[in-house]
């Protein structure tokens, strides 16, 4: 069986060593799956309503389309749920990858889009491990340069490696003379009764797509929406799960997106370990809550409220808002209750 993943990215793709440039930045890959029997008839439909928006001798982008994006988004909508055309996405907290590597001295190397690009595969193998077949899986994506390019056959190969994974991490110091001469060796292994065979992935192939398709305007509508959702989600969902259900509550495609993790379950993958250092603080937050007369708690809260209050204060450009506002905005931000005094 051969599957066709059409894909773009939109929204963060730099490096870990670079924190977010704004309140609840965010990276995505975003595409979608067919069988490749369906690919042509798909195709077609999709250059008919990118026909009438294109100009000669430039790229169409929608973000370019002015007034006339809406009308391009609302018709791919439509052809997408017409079809019933099953949608695959990785997104990541910008703050949450340079948090995770923050430690790293090689953070510089550690790109975010391989990260996105391999959460976006895996959850096409794993759709496509439910036809109980051996597949293939063809990736077509915008044009791209040949880093971006290494960035995917990177991610993949690590996907389908199933051997353990060594890392070696050394812990830096700015003063050199501080420098903690100490490792942190980790290990990753697959458990005992699944290995990469059990995926039955008989081979993939990645492919640039340069005639410029309906297909890849159409990812690129998918990828660039939801950064946009995602960047536009206000108070204190601006740092939650990005790829949990009920995450997409408004966006038109979301009963298509397929490897959600339920509400009650575990968090995915990369919402666990590239999570907002709002969302860990929330989490610990909850935590402390939970006894909120015992000795210590309310100067453990006030402490974490304090922190977060000083980074609000210090990412506002321009004229900066009063101390009690950035702790008033920090204490909503956490879900503390405003009658708890601290």
């Amino acid at each position: 069986m051969s599957l066709v993943l059409v894909c773009d990215e939109s929204g963060a793709k730099g490096y870990a060593n670079q924190p977010e440039r704004f309140p609840g930045e965010v990276g995505v890959m975003a595409g979608f799956i067919l069988p490749a029997d369906r690919l042509d008839a798909v195709g077609a439909d999709l250059d008919a309503i990118c026909l009438p928006f294109r100009r000669p001798g430039k790229k169409l982008h929608v973000t370019e389309l002015g007034p006339d994006a809406e009308r391009l988004r609302a018709a791919v909508y439509d052809c997408f749920l017409q079809h019933d055309i099953p949608i695959v996405y990785e997104a990541i907290h910008a703050h949450g990858f340079y948090d995770n590597h923050r430690a790293n001295p090689e953070a510089g190397r550690e790109s975010l889009h391989t990260e996105i690009a391999l959460g976006t595969f895996s959850k096409a193998v794993a759709y496509a491990a439910q036809t109980g077949e051996e597949h293939s899986i063809r990736v077509i994506t915008d044009r791209v340069d040949q880093t971006l390019l290494k960035g995917f056959f990177q991610a993949f190969d690590e996907f389908l490696d199933d051997d353990p994974v060594v890392e070696v991490r050394r812990r830096a110091h700015a003063d050199p003379a501080q420098r903690t001469k100490g490792w942190l060796v980790a290990q990753v292994s697959w458990p005992d009764d699944l290995d990469a065979a059990s995926f039955q992935v008989a081979g993939y192939a990645v492919e640039s797509d340069t005639t410029e398709s309906g297909l890849t305007v159409a990812a690129d509508v998918l990828a660039g929406d939801l950064a946009y959702f995602f960047r536009n989600r206000q108070g204190r969902n601006f740092a939650g799960p990005l790829g949990r259900e009920g995450v997409l509550a408004g966006y038109p495609l979301g009963c298509l997106c397929q490897g959600l993790t339920p509400p009650d379950g575990y968090p995915g993958l990369c919402d666990t370990i590239y999570r907002h250092p709002v969302e860990a603080a929330r989490w610990a937050v909850e935590e402390l809550l939970k006894t909120p007369d015992a000795p210590g708690v309310r100067d453990r809260l006030a402490d974490i409220v304090r922190g977060r209050a000083y980074m609000i204060h210090v990412a506002q450009k321009g004229t900066k808002q009063v101390a009690d506002a950035d702790w008033e905005q920090a204490r909503g931000e956490l879900g503390i209750p405003p009658d708890l005094w601290l």
